[in-house]
């Protein structure tokens, strides 16, 4: 997949996958964090995206699984 074809594919998904990930975690800028992640790694694999029957279905996935994630990590204190 060509830089052109995702943005235009993925990134009007954002709005999308960060309110999924905010229902899950309850953080905003948490979830934010955790769809610019989900976008690292689906451009990681941009090569393979053309052969998914739904992109934005692998990135709610993918989102959602980063969310659960984030989830079971212990807080660290500051």
């Amino acid at each position: 997949m060509e830089l052109e074809t995702f943005k235009i594919t993925v990134l009007p998904l954002r709005e999308k996958l960060i309110n999924i990930s905010w229902r899950m975690i309850e953080d905003r800028s948490d979830a934010e964090d955790i769809v610019q992640e989900t976008f690292l790694k689906l451009w990681q694999i941009r090569e393979k995206l053309d052969g998914y029957n739904s992109v934005e279905a692998l990135a709610v996935q993918v989102v959602k699984n980063l969310s659960l994630i984030h989830i079971s990590e212990p807080t660290r204190p500051y």
